[in-house]
């Protein structure tokens, strides 16, 4: 798997699938799984206008992909998760058929830049 391999994996997976998911939970909540608060949002939404629920639709999509964006980075060791001076370092390999690829060496084409490209 190729770096872009992996972010495309990424956007379609974690970001596009979870943007489809709130859409559906705010149009109806699974009933099952529904904790009021999910039933007071659902309510909320489904007397919005259909302007409003487009807009609310872009506030979601530009938050997972800036919660993307942002892990990204972390992945790339470009945004820091440790306050001290002794960082340890993140390293994503994907492992296949015994074969192993690193996709966030230091060198090269960072994730987050690929996720923006």
């Amino acid at each position: 798997m190729t770096k872009k391999e992996f972010v495309e994996a990424v956007k379609l997976t974690v970001g596009q699938s979870s943007v489809a998911d709130i859409k559906s939970i705010l149009k109806t909540p699974i009933s099952s799984q529904s904790d009021e608060k999910s039933v007071e949002l659902s309510n909320w939404y489904n007397k919005l206008s259909l302007t409003d629920k487009e807009n609310l639709h872009q506030v979601v999509e530009k938050s997972i992909d800036m919660c993307l964006f942002g892990t990204f980075c972390v992945l790339d060791g470009v945004r820091v998760i440790e306050n001290n001076s002794n960082k340890g370092e993140l390293v994503l390999e994907y492992r296949k058929d015994g074969n192993s690829y690193r996709l966030n060496e230091e060198k090269g084409l960072y994730l987050h830049d690929i996720y923006n490209s």
